[in-house]
This record gives C-alpha cells, structure tokens and sequence, in this order.
C-alpha cells in the first residue's frame, strides 16, 4: 500500500496515496494511521513532511486527531476527498481570481446590509460562531467548513433572499477557495487574524456602521487574494 517516494512535492505525494487508500476502501472511517515517526520510514522522508500532509488532511476533514491516541479517518473522508478535488481544480489562477473578485463586490454589499438590517438574535449568533471557532482555532482541530458559517451568517443577516440564495448557489466554490487559502498558508496565526476581522465587522455591525462593515469585508477577502498570489 506504502510506496517510498520520488516526487519533488512529497507532502502531496503522502496526502495522495492516504486518499487514495481510503478510495480503495484499504483505511476505512475510524481506521487510525500510523504515527509519523512510521509513515516518515515508509515513506522515506522526514517527519516533518508526514506532519504537514497530516496537517492538510485533517484541514479538509479527512483526518481528525484525537490527543495522545493520534489520527483517525473521519466519518466523512470521502467528503473531504471530493473538497481536495475541487481545491485542486480551482488552482487556475484566473477562476480563483475571478471568484475572490465577485466576492469582494457582493459579500462587501452584503456586509453593507447587514449592519443596517441584523436583529440583536443575528448579532448574538455571530458572535457565537465566532466563539466556536475561536476553540477550534486553539485546540487544533479547524476545518475548512468552519470559516464558511461566518459568511453565510452575515448574508442572512443581510435579509436579501436573492443575495443568500447566491451565495449558497456557489458554496462549493467557495469550500473549496478558502480550503485552498488554508492549505496554503496552515498557519494558526492567520486564523486568528482571520477571526480578528470577523470580530471587527460583528462590531461595526453592532454598531450599525454598515461602511465599515463593508470595508473591512472587502479587505479581508482581498488579503485573500495577495495570500493566494504569494503563494503562485
């Protein structure tokens, strides 16, 4: 099943052939995986490698880590498997573009709307996504979906049914953008800057400051954009 490992993007090889495995049905949901210091001598390459492709697949929802036990393929690999696909298909730099560019436009009008329409219950489910993700940030265990919630919050808030339903339309897209984000960066630091921005625009919606609210929308997404791009 192990094969050692030729190619230059080795925590990619390591992420394919686990995916792969769990495709032919060889790791099974519940199944727990080697330890790194084992899968760094199968496949030849140092823990550090291993720890990062580990990282990648829990991320997306493939693994999920239990302390002092280790990995365990999770309930909804295949899940997780099919966002990596789409993650892999949005790298033409044109479409990722073109899609943090329709975002900053209309989430920003969102925004906007949101902070002169959000109900004091709209305000306080925000702040409890936030709350959520902030404990998911700190015990390790974030995933790609938890971000979206947030945005789709807001866009509720905003209680333009023609601006919600389109966001949902695209809601794979835009899984798959922002798993693409993460993967790029898998650095707890920007998810805390991330739910810095998010605190801030609850604020300013709060506050009932609807441009602040949207400039701050359209900053974070086009942070976004010059993360991606550093990352070409």
């Amino acid at each position: 099943m192990i094969k050692p490992l030729v190619r230059k993007t080795l925590h990619e090889e390591i992420v394919n052939q686990i995916m792969d495995s769990i495709r032919k049905g060889h790791l099974e949901p519940g199944n727990r995986i080697d330890g790194e210091a084992e899968l760094a001598r199968q496949f030849e390459v140092s823990r550090n490698i291993v720890r990062e492709a580990l990282k990648s697949l829990e991320l997306i929802g493939v693994l999920h880590t239990v302390n002092g036990k280790g990995s365990f393929i999770s309930a909804d690999a295949l899940s997780g498997i099919e966002l990596m696909r789409m993650i892999r298909m949005m790298k033409n730099e044109n479409y990722t573009n073109d899609l943090l560019e329709s975002r900053v436009m209309l989430e920003g009008d969102i925004a906007y709307l949101a902070a002169q329409r959000a109900t004091q219950k709209d305000i306080e489910d925000l702040s409890i996504i936030e709350k959520e993700t902030e404990e998911w940030i700190k015990k390790g265990s974030y995933k790609v979906q938890n971000g979206l919630k947030f945005h789709m919050k807001v866009a509720e808030c905003s209680k333009n049914h023609i601006m919600q339903n389109f966001l949902r339309s695209i809601s794979d897209e835009l899984t798959a953008q922002r798993g693409q984000l993460i993967l790029a960066h898998k650095s707890n630091d920007e998810l805390m800057l991330e739910l810095k921005e998010h605190m801030s625009m609850i604020r300013f919606i709060k506050e009932k400051k609807p441009e602040e609210t949207k400039k701050v929308m359209q900053m974070h997404i086009m942070r976004a954009m010059r993360i991606l791009k550093e990352c070409k």
